[in-house]
């Protein structure tokens, strides 16, 4: 994407971007891991009903190492409970190997368990501010639809992948709103299922739109691990 792209991306994030999400006003690295491991295939409706409740009852990871029955409570209704007991493991891990600290190393965010090689970026992105290219569902779909080549989800951890996606950031430099932007556009906008091109403001560039190619959901699903 080109440097005037990203202009029209972040004029376009400032007028319509979903600024008001919870994760977004506490970004301290504790919520950002508490949201970041929520949202993985989960409605973002469903992690916004609980989502500030638990940072409530939460504030740190040692007390839901302390009380895991009332963490599985307060999340039981987002229907993950194998993924939701994996993040008791989670916070045990960060208990035990980094006195409750959330990592900033990206290699130490990967040894955690449940963290795969998005929420790691994401983490570092939006808690620590470092600049990262995210590889999910959404900047998947955007590069291929501005590209016109199909890469697939699934492959997320392939060089291939992730090349692909890179080409989301030239003239960017994968900070905060830049990604908050992008993932924005992914869900909003240039959805799987009905994507909105005429609202979206890369449609100027866009193979898929300038093909005006009306298709069936391709990409279930939210980040993609």
């Amino acid at each position: 994407m080109t440097g005037q792209g990203w202009a029209e991306v972040m004029s376009w994030y400032r007028a319509n971007g979903q600024h008001k999400l919870p994760w977004r006003e506490f970004r301290s690295p504790w919520a950002t891991l508490v949201a970041e491991y929520l949202l993985i295939r989960t409605r973002v409706s469903a992690v916004s009903r609980v989502y500030s409740g638990l940072l409530e009852a939460f504030p740190c990871p040692d007390r839901v190492v302390g009380n895991r029955s009332r963490w599985m409570d307060l999340t039981a209704s987002l229907g993950l409970p194998s993924r939701m007991y994996r993040f008791v493991e989670t916070c045990e891990a960060v208990m035990g190997r980094y006195g409750g600290i959330i990592p900033i190393d990206k290699k130490c965010l990967l040894e955690l368990p449940g963290v795969g090689h998005y929420t790691a970026a994401a983490v570092r992105c939006f808690a620590y501010g470092l600049p990262e290219a995210l590889v999910d569902s959404n900047t998947i779909r955007i590069a291929n639809r501005l590209s016109g080549i199909r890469v697939s989800p699934s492959r997320h951890r392939s060089s291939v992948v992730i090349d692909h996606v890179a080409g989301l950031y030239e003239g960017a430099q994968g900070l905060p709103e830049e990604n908050y932007a992008l993932l924005d556009i992914g869900t909003t906008v240039c959805k799987s299922a009905v994507p909105m091109c005429a609202e979206c403001p890369l449609n100027g560039t866009c193979s898929f739109a300038s093909d005006n190619v009306s298709i069936a959901a391709d990409y279930p699903g939210e980040a993609t691990e």
